[in-house]
């Protein structure tokens, strides 16, 4: 059959539709190679979570550093955490330690962290907050709710640093799980950490975080996060680490 003149107008116009699909919806065009790649990579975990590990070939999690697009499901739901949520957290806190710190703190010490322990004790924060500006939010997959797959938290309240002004928050932790890694569930759980401060009617907030947390620092401030000068040492795991202030306005 003669092609017509327009033929090369139309091919451009379907290799740049197939390109646009390509982009938007990778595992339709390639999920053969989409499911031979590792699902992992940065995030937050300890408030930081390790080692990058490359994604697979598919765009980011929509609502994980931005607004939804509309017709989009956001992948993430935040939502405040109740005592029933004290054993996945109480995971999630173990296992980011157990990958965020590592090499960072002995490995002795990380392998006998016990998520029974933790539950106990977040099952105690969670029934009885020390006051009631404090705040614990869990991001989970829509559509596993009822299962308690929590992918992360964080945990907000008035700074606990002596002198420090009522007007300045803190985060107190932020936790990752090694299976959300790079899916930019750190992000949202920041940015949902930082409305319930401006919330809670502070006007600037502080957290602290481990010198050798490279990873953790990296990603405080690509979120607007700076190191104030303060520092202090504390008693962690057999020894003496040291551990740097961050502050931000909000």
């Amino acid at each position: 059959m003669q092609r017509s003149a327009l033929d090369p107008a139309l091919d451009a116009t379907v290799a740049a539709c197939r390109e646009l699909i390509a982009a938007r919806f990778p595992d339709t065009a390639d999920r053969g190679a989409a499911d031979r790649l590792p699902d992992g990579g940065t995030g937050v975990g300890a408030v930081s979570d390790g080692r990058r590990v490359e994604q697979p070939h598919r765009p980011p999690l929509h609502g994980a550093t931005g607004p939804v697009p509309r017709g989009m499901i956001d992948p993430v739901r935040i939502r405040q955490a109740t005592a029933n949520d004290a054993p996945r957290i109480a995971e999630v806190h173990v296992r980011s330690w157990q990958g965020g710190y590592l090499g960072q703190l002995p490995e002795a010490f990380l392998a006998a962290l016990d998520p029974g322990q933790r539950a106990e004790r977040w099952h105690a924060i969670l029934t009885n907050p020390a006051g009631p500006t404090e705040r614990t939010l869990v991001a989970e997959e829509p559509g596993h709710e009822e299962s308690g797959e929590v992918q992360g938290f964080v945990s907000i309240g008035p700074s606990r640093d002596p002198g420090t002004p009522r007007s300045v928050g803190e985060v107190w932790s932020l936790y990752v799980t090694p299976a959300a890694w790079g899916a930019g569930v750190g992000r949202r759980l920041m940015s949902a950490a930082l409305e319930a401060l401006r919330a809670g009617g502070w006007t600037s907030a502080t957290l602290w975080v481990l010198a050798t947390n490279a990873r953790a620092i990296g990603f405080y401030e690509a979120t607007g996060w700076m190191a104030d000068g303060a520092a202090k040492e504390i008693e962690l795991a057999g020894g003496t680490r040291t551990e740097l202030r961050y502050g931000r306005t909000l």
